[in-house]
């Protein structure tokens, strides 16, 4: 399952926490997406959905969709990369997914990645 391919039309979710919104501009923040990990956790909507991508979080982390294609226009990766736990299922999670590459660590690319997603759900302050 984990070598199936990504269409670049597809939603990717990703979790906002407070700090990573920017409330007095209410946009999402660069820092949604920078790392220093050069990869960001994200589900894929073909196997998820926004209650399912929030499950177990704080109630006020905030919930953002992108498109695949959108970090494929800034030299990242999107790789399908399922989380399975054989000793517990339950912790399964066959949405998982990674934004990966060099350009991860760059305001400019984390910048447009935040800018050309859509938030889906306000994180609370």
């Amino acid at each position: 399952m984990s070598n199936q391919n990504i269409p670049s039309e597809d939603f990717l979710y990703k979790r906002v926490p407070p700090l990573h919104y920017n409330f007095d501009e209410d946009r999402v923040s660069a820092g949604a997406f920078k790392t220093s990990r050069l990869k960001q956790s994200v589900n894929w909507d073909k196997y998820s959905s926004e209650d399912h991508t929030l499950a177990g979080y704080p109630s006020n982390t905030g919930l953002l969709k992108i498109q695949a294609g959108v970090p494929r226009e800034q030299d990242l990766e999107v790789v399908y990369d399922p989380l399975e736990y054989p000793e517990d299922p339950s912790k399964n999670n066959l949405a998982h997914t990674h934004i990966q590459g060099k350009n991860l660590n760059k305001e400019k690319c984390a910048r447009y990645l935040a800018d050309n997603s859509k938030i889906l759900k306000k994180p609370l302050q």
